[in-house]
């Protein structure tokens, strides 16, 4: 590159850095360092950085006029910048408010206990869960689903970066062809973009759509949607598609939570009674008393010698 050049691109990074934002651009974007940001981004993540700190990933997310999304998750509508370092999150947010400060948090990977991403149509999400003086907290963001391919880079190297499971896996596991063969196309993107390339499948579980009936209002009730358990020795992955609002009818929301393996707390299967059926659920909880989340996972009846050693394992590991 000619000196000319080099000026150029220098002038270029400078007056990105120093461009008052609106939070409104149109897009997600990779930045190779901080000065790759806009506007106050580039100086909270700068400053944030310790000495001999790496940036793994780097991206900007413009503002998306949203407040809730399916499946629970809130945010406040905000431009942010989110690194992924050795050892944590850095996440940047400006409300574009006046009377709003900038603010920048720091998440260590050892505190997160889920990281959630998903999509419905054009909304995309991630909201990592994580415990901080005993506390639970979570951080939550939105952006145009046109970005996901970013936010599903983060969540892979996050969870190459936060470790792999002892060996308390059986020996065989699962063809990743099996696993493909029965998911909806939704879940399998996202799944395939976060999966490593060393990863190996351990134990599968399924739930398919079920419905079951109001008696006095004769009302149909979708109890479980399309989802599945993935046990890995990198983690446990739960993808589920968003509940319909009738039998059959196509789901256009996906969520998927990815729990590092140190995170796991509990495991138990239980089985209810809801509007006439018998229905077998993993009640999963992540963290630490008293700080912990819940996570109900339906799962068909037909895979219950699995489901029983899966617990038995896991109690072998929380000794």
């Amino acid at each position: 590159m000619n000196k000319s050049a080099i000026d150029k691109t220098r002038k270029a990074s400078i007056k990105l850095s120093e461009y008052r934002s609106r939070g409104r651009e149109p897009h997600v974007f990779r930045a190779e360092g901080p000065e790759g940001l806009i506007g106050v981004h580039a100086d909270l993540i700068a400053a944030s950085l310790n000495p001999e700190e790496r940036i793994h990933y780097l991206l900007y997310a413009p503002m998306r006029e949203a407040g809730v999304a399916p499946f629970g998750i809130h945010a406040e509508p905000a431009s942010h910048a989110l690194a992924v370092t050795d050892h944590r999150f850095l996440i940047s947010k400006d409300r574009h408010i006046d009377a709003v400060t900038p603010t920048v948090q720091a998440i260590p990977f050892s505190q997160v206990i889920c990281v959630e991403i998903g999509n419905a149509l054009l909304l995309g999400w991630l909201a990592i869960r994580f415990i901080q003086n005993g506390q639970l907290y979570c951080a939550s963001l939105f952006y145009t689903a046109r970005g996901s391919h970013h936010f599903e880079r983060v969540t892979h190297i996050f969870r190459q970066l936060h470790g792999k499971t002892k060996n308390y896996w059986p020996a065989k596991g699962i063809a990743w062809t099996e696993i493909w063969e029965q998911t909806p196309k939704p879940q399998t993107e996202i799944l395939k973009s976060i999966i490593l390339e060393e990863e190996k499948p351990v134990y599968l579980f399924r739930s398919t759509e079920t419905w079951g009936t109001e008696k006095r209002k004769r009302k149909q009730v979708c109890l479980a949607a399309e989802g599945l358990l993935l046990v890995t020795d990198w983690g446990l992955i739960h993808a589920v598609d968003e509940r319909p609002i009738a039998p059959h009818i196509l789901s256009y929301g996906v969520n998927v939570y990815c729990i590092p393996p140190g995170a796991l707390y509990s495991l138990a299967h239980i089985e209810k009674e809801e509007y006439g059926l018998c229905r077998h659920i993993l009640r999963l909880q992540a963290g630490a008393p008293p700080a912990i989340i819940n996570i109900d996972i339906p799962f068909d009846g037909n895979t219950n010698d699995n489901v029983e050693d899966f617990v038995r394992v896991v109690q072998v590991m929380k000794r």
